[in-house]
């Protein structure tokens, strides 16, 4: 069958004519053909190897990019200004339960020192605290809106909440976890606080997504300066040496009921060991098992460990302002 095809210019041309040149052409230089042919054809085995490895560059480019994923939130995209200031007002709370309740700061010379102290008045606030509470509710204090009953409302309100926060402060020895769910409560409130006072004519869903990207940013930021803390001195590092100091500075009790021959032979009522320029030191006949008197204590694991603490309750707290995103 003879093939043919019409040209733009409306010449016709045989195909046949053009594949009988080429098949002479091929005859006449059979060996240089196929040779020319034999090397401009890729090699199957390297471009196997190829796929292959953009593959496996492609799946696991995927994966990582996947596990970023679900650990980075979605952030609302923001001014830089904005995300400046909202990255500072997240900064300062968690500043200060940092400087007040944590190693990195004051938190074993304060907090528990307060609650040694004044921890037997605990129960006496906390009555106080509830007959407050209950009186207020039957006062309707949130129904006082008039100039000065407003005043006398935040009165009000303030005192209640520093009982409060006392509260936690005199039975930390008792409930050491409390500080940190405190602040766990008090963050979004305080971060509530501000955007009544500077962002008032924000939408409250588009103000709270705007929060996803400081928060995460905040507990990043605690998190690198817990690591440089803890890696700038050796005493910074929690092992034994820091649990035992950590247990006796926040006043834990020594368990000598189930471990009876590790109290000392003094008479004193403390441990058989005890630490001296950041040593362990254990005398004649007391095991270093005992040790495990303090097994019971989390007083100085919270101190220590506040901030990391602090990153999980924020970075919690970023996940769920991203479910807000206007997009």
């Amino acid at each position: 069958m003879n093939s043919s095809y019409h040209s733009a210019n409306g010449d016709k041309l045989n195909l046949d004519g053009i594949r009988d040149g080429n098949d002479s052409k091929k005859s006449e230089n059979g060996d240089f053909n196929a040779l020319e042919i034999e090397a401009n054809m890729p090699d199957d085995e390297s471009v196997t190897d190829s796929v292959v490895t953009e593959t496996i560059i492609g799946g696991t480019r995927y994966r990582i990019l996947k596990m970023a994923g679900s650990v980075i939130p979605k952030v609302e995209p923001i001014s830089w200004t904005t995300f400046f200031c909202l990255s500072i007002c997240c900064i300062i709370p968690t500043a200060i339960y940092a400087l007040l309740f944590t190693q990195m700061g004051y938190g074993d010379v304060l907090y528990y020192s307060f609650s040694k102290k004044f921890g037997d008045y605990s129960s006496v606030l906390a009555e106080g605290l509830m007959i407050s509470a209950f009186l207020f509710y039957i006062l309707d204090i949130d129904e006082w809106n008039s100039a000065i009953g407003n005043v006398v409302r935040f009165l009000c309100l303030s005192l209640l909440f520093f009982g409060f926060s006392s509260l936690v402060l005199l039975v930390s020895n008792q409930y050491p976890y409390g500080i940190i769910t405190f602040f766990a409560l008090i963050d979004p409130l305080w971060l509530l606080i501000v955007k009544t006072l500077f962002y008032r004519s924000v939408d409250t869903r588009m103000y709270v997504s705007w929060l996803s990207g400081p928060l995460f940013f905040t507990s990043i930021v605690t998190a690198v300066a817990f690591i440089i803390w803890v890696f700038m001195d050796s005493g910074h590092a929690w092992n034994n040496v820091t649990r035992v100091t950590a247990a006796e500075k926040t006043g834990c009790v020594p368990n000598f009921d189930e471990y009876p021959d590790c109290m000392s032979q003094d008479g004193s009522g403390d441990t058989c060991f005890y630490s001296f320029d950041s040593t362990l030191y254990f005398p004649d006949g007391c095991d270093p098992a005992c040790l495990n008197v303090y097994s019971e204590c989390v007083n100085g694991i919270v101190l220590w460990a506040g901030p990391l603490m602090m990153c999980v309750s924020m970075l919690f707290l970023s996940f769920f302002c991203t479910f807000l995103r206007t997009e």
